[in-house]
């Protein structure tokens, strides 16, 4: 059983930015929101059910446009022992004033983890000053920093200048914590317009055997519209998108706990925490030998959105997977069909 580490809020799509790579075409014209009611009564529900639930995290969108919820769900949280993880674009900080101003009591709310992105993309529309500000706060006040840096083959900001372009000694690093990590965008949502596929940095699709997926089933999300996936890095949010592996449920037709419930009974994802996602990939191409497949990938999350739109991956993918099972005595029905 795939144990539940954090619940992540993706509280809305509207952002004080509209960046070209954003999978989830998130910008200042989006509506809706999570309600805060759900949020809460998942906050308290999953503190309930799920003992290794340890961090309430927060997405969007940009959640710093609801700062007032945030102060509200981190409470809650907080209240319950859980410690508290943002997202943010940074475009909130224009002074070390605003920045206090935001971050300090939630601070004091247990914020453990604060997610910031450094590349092209985010540098078109907010300062790197503001970046820097935000990393030196989480820096300075023990919370865990973490930045994403998003390449491209031939252009952009590399993983290699990041730390030096914060400000940051990464060979020294801060008591908090510290993670750079660098990826290439997927292409979905607005970057499937804006980015090129020979602009990807791709990796052989050998190199992801054995690459278990740290996120699936350990990291769930729930999205304004209250659908609920499996994971924190699907790209798109609709049900027929790249996200549709990893959609477990829907909060108005079903309870967060038979939603918890497919997720952590999954064959499929309990495959992907062990073995990665291009273990499936294997078990479909060895159920059905004419698929043709990627010579490569930018990601986990790149070969989970191939599966979910490449309809003879799906079909040979969930043949194989009964034809498992088949084998397996009192195996309960949970293949569920990618």
């Amino acid at each position: 059983m795939l144990p539940l580490s954090t619940l992540t809020f993706f509280l809305s799509w509207r952002c004080s930015v509209a960046c070209e790579h954003c999978g989830f075409t998130c910008g200042p014209g989006r509506r809706g929101k999570l309600s805060i009611q759900r949020a809460l009564a998942l906050i308290d529900e999953a503190h309930r059910r799920e003992p290794t639930l340890r961090m309430i995290a927060y997405s969007g969108g940009e959640p710093f446009l609801f700062h007032d919820d945030l102060l509200t769900l981190m409470s809650a949280a907080f209240a319950r022992g859980l410690a508290g993880g943002v997202v943010s674009n940074c475009s909130f900080a224009v002074s070390d004033d605003a920045v206090r101003a935001r971050l300090a009591p939630l601070a004091r709310l247990g914020l453990e983890e604060l997610i910031v992105s450094l590349d092209e993309f985010h540098l078109a529309f907010v300062p790197l000053e503001n970046i820097r500000r935000v990393a030196h706060f989480a820096m300075d006040n023990g919370v865990r920093l973490g930045v994403n840096v998003l390449a491209l083959r031939g252009r952009g900001i590399r993983r290699a200048e990041a730390a030096a372009m914060l400000g940051i000694d990464a060979a020294n690093p801060p008591p908090g914590g510290l993670w750079i990590q660098e990826s290439s965008p997927l292409r979905t949502g607005r970057a499937q317009r804006a980015i090129s596929p020979e602009e990807q940095i791709l990796h052989p699709l050998a190199s992801f055997a054995n690459n278990p997926c740290q996120y699936v089933t350990r990291n769930m999300v729930v999205t304004p519209e209250e659908r609920v996936f499996a994971c924190c890095g699907f790209g798109d949010s609709s049900p027929r998108g790249p996200a549709a592996l990893a959609l477990v449920g829907d909060l108005r037709t079903s309870s967060f706990a038979e939603c918890l419930n497919r997720a952590q009974g999954s064959l499929v994802f309990n495959i992907m925490a062990e073995y990665g996602p291009a273990a499936l990939l294997a078990l479909a191409r060895n159920h059905d030998d004419s698929i043709e497949l990627p010579e490569a990938f930018a990601s986990n999350c790149d070969i989970c959105g191939h599966i979910s739109a490449t309809a003879p991956v799906r079909k040979a993918l969930s043949r194989a997977l009964r034809a498992l099972t088949a084998k397996i005595p009192d195996t309960p029905a949970r293949t569920r069909a990618p």
